[in-house]
């Protein structure tokens, strides 16, 4: 049998602790048998700081964007762009990069790379579930199993990986050589990723050190969690086949690795990776890589802290990672909230606005760990999550309460949370309550203001048949708008998104999900009606529910809000959906518009700094608008 003696726990990453140790960042990384290792905030932070800029270890453009971004830095490309050069691989599209300083500093990793992508694209389409769905390179059927494109992806970031690291080995062989020392020291092989000793930390520049960038490397690669055995096994067989093809692809290469080290890394990129280019202005997750030291921050459904990726052109660098090149995707975490002294720093690895439920059983099956962050801790009828279920109460005439689901074991109480490093030493679901782990489960229904049950009968009255209804219509209106109905399909979708919307608030609350899901679309239909009056209060509805649900800054919120800020002032310049109403109406509307224009250079300065594109384009939209 095997044991149940609980591993040791992981060490840092080493290029995170030299840089800890050194004063360099304004938190340090703890450990606890709840928390695993967690971030904890060594001074108080203040919103908008810094709290890490770090580089990719590798990254890699999504397939569906291999054409639009960089094949090193995911950055979309634009009228610099590089297609071609050193590492394109027979069978794989070619590689682009955004400018020529970008290709000549990937070009040691895109050779090292370039037998392995041959081969991921015939191993992806050998080995990929074809019925498989979801986003993102963890996502999959209810099987387990990776569909053609998302193994594909996973396959490119691991190629990536081991081809930095064995870049990496050969240049460490070489300065062997140089200094004298035996051929036979070579470096193990490097999809290994043993641990070693970072490289000295470099010092930042006099007046830069908020641009201090952390590159690590394969060693701190080597000591992130994974969770392989708890993958389901559809999912380790399809990996374990694509790695030892690309094994055999990578056979006779300097330093080649082995199948069970592509598995290990496979398995490590799918716990770990982040997305890259989602804090771009149009929110377009182009790519994904690997950040060792963001991956020690927990998860919250209630972050003190928002990632954002973005261009590393600038700034000093630190660590072990000699391979990372000038122009590395980059990702930097801000406060978002005020941070106390011995504060935990957490972020969101998930979307923050759906029910608790959905979003216990999306990190069940893709972290393997139960939330216990004070969200999800908080009792059903007095959580801020309450309303994304409730439905109206008819038991009562008169009554104008809603009715709620009663969730089974409901934590009394806590407010810290389940930890990352479950995915290799905790238990999947934990037992505790409020996980939704293994799918909803039958819940009694009563009104938070009367208290009397709902019936269960499927009669008007029932909750769970209202809600029914309502997501059936939702997911016509989604099958018209994305079902490939041409010019008119957004003509289509309208008026089944406003069928939803139309229940709150006699039948849904106006924060239920069903509703929520349906605003942004509605807006977009409208927007695309020309009817911008429509799409405004939509978006500013959307608004309202995002601030009600979470309350803090996201890049999410900062985008709404640029949008919001432009319907109104489409309106108020009397544009496509102007209602009229003379001056005085042109006046009000460009008074709100700038609200929320200026509401968008906030929290774009919070999330993304003041110099990304993004907060620059609010603030320009604000001047129009002749705001400060």
């Amino acid at each position: 049998m095997p044991s149940k003696k609980k591993a040791a726990p992981l060490p840092p990453p080493p290029a995170l602790a030299a840089a800890t140790a050194a004063g360099r960042l304004p938190w340090t990384l703890a450990h606890t048998a709840r928390l695993g290792r967690h971030a904890v905030a060594a001074r108080a932070i203040t919103p908008g700081e810094v709290i890490l800029s770090e580089a990719a270890v590798a990254a890699v453009p999504r397939a569906r964007h291999a054409g639009d971004a960089c094949r090193a830095c995911t950055a979309p490309l634009g009228p610099t762009r590089v297609v071609g050069g050193p590492g394109s691989a027979p069978g794989a599209p070619p590689p682009s990069y955004c400018s020529p300083a970008c290709a000549a500093a990937h070009e040691p990793i895109a050779l090292a790379a370039a037998p392995g992508r041959a081969a991921v694209r015939g191993l992806a389409a050998a080995h990929g579930h074809a019925h498989a769905h979801g986003g993102g390179c963890c996502s999959g059927d209810t099987a387990g199993k990776l569909g053609v494109e998302d193994l594909g992806d996973l396959l490119a970031l691991v190629v990536e990986l081991d081809a930095v690291c064995r870049v990496e080995a050969a240049a460490a062989a070489a300065g062997r050589r140089a200094g004298g020392e035996e051929a036979g020291a070579a470096a193990p092989p490097p999809s290994s990723f043993t641990p070693q000793d970072p490289a000295p930390a470099a010092a930042s520049p006099p007046g830069v050190a908020a641009a201090h960038i952390l590159a690590c490397g394969p060693a701190d690669v080597a000591v992130l969690a994974h969770a392989w055995d708890r993958q389901p096994p559809g999912w380790r067989a399809q990996v374990s086949a694509a790695t030892a093809g690309l094994a055999d692809a990578l056979r006779g290469a300097p330093h080649a690795p082995t199948a069970a080290g592509l598995a290990a890394l496979a398995s490590r990129a799918v716990a770990n990776a982040h997305g890259t280019g989602a804090g771009n202005p149009a929110n377009v997750d182009f790519g994904f890589g690997l950040f060792p030291a963001t991956a020690m921050l927990n998860h919250s459904c209630s972050p003190n802290a928002a990632f954002v990726a973005g261009d590393s052109s600038s700034g000093s660098r630190d660590g072990g990672g000699a391979a990372n090149h000038a122009n590395q995707a980059l990702m930097t975490v801000r406060a978002v909230t005020p941070i106390r002294a011995g504060d935990q720093i957490t972020v969101a690895y998930i979307n923050l606005y759906a029910p608790k439920g959905e979003r216990a059983a999306e990190l069940a099956a893709s972290k393997h760990f139960a939330c216990g962050c004070a969200r999800c801790g908080a009792p059903a009828a007095t959580g801020r999550d309450r309303h994304l279920q409730a439905v109206a109460c008819r038991a009562t005439k008169g009554c104008g309460g809603w009715v709620l689901p009663a969730a089974e074991g409901d934590k009394k109480g806590g407010g810290e949370e389940a930890p990352h490093e479950q995915h290799a030493h905790g238990d999947a679901c934990g037992g505790g309550g409020g996980c939704g782990g293994h799918g909803p489960r039958p819940q009694p229904w009563a009104c938070e203001a009367c208290g009397r049950p709902a019936p269960a009968d499927g009669s008007p009255a029932d909750p769970a048949l209202q809600t029914s209804r309502a997501y059936h219509t939702l997911g016509r209106a989604f099958a018209a708008l994305h079902g490939g109905g041409g010019p008119g399909r957004h003509a289509t979708a309208r008026p089944l998104f406003e069928a939803v919307l139309a229940l709150a608030p006699k039948t849904l609350h106006p924060h239920h999900a069903a509703v929520f899901d349906a605003l942004m679309p509605a807006a977009n239909c409208a927007r695309a009606a020309g009817d911008g009056e429509a799409a405004a209060r939509r978006v500013g509805d959307l608004l309202a529910a995002m601030d009600a649900l979470v309350g803090v800054p996201t890049a999410e919120v900062g985008n709404l809000a640029h949008l919001h800020a432009e319907l109104l002032a489409e309106r108020a310049a009397g544009g496509a959906g102007q209602c009229g109403g003379g001056a005085a109406a042109a006046g009000l509307r460009r008074k709100a518009a700038a609200a929320a224009a200026r509401r968008a250079v906030g929290v774009r300065a919070l999330v993304l700094g003041d110099d990304h594109p993004g907060t620059r384009a609010s603030a320009a939209l604000l001047a129009t608008l002749g705001g400060k």
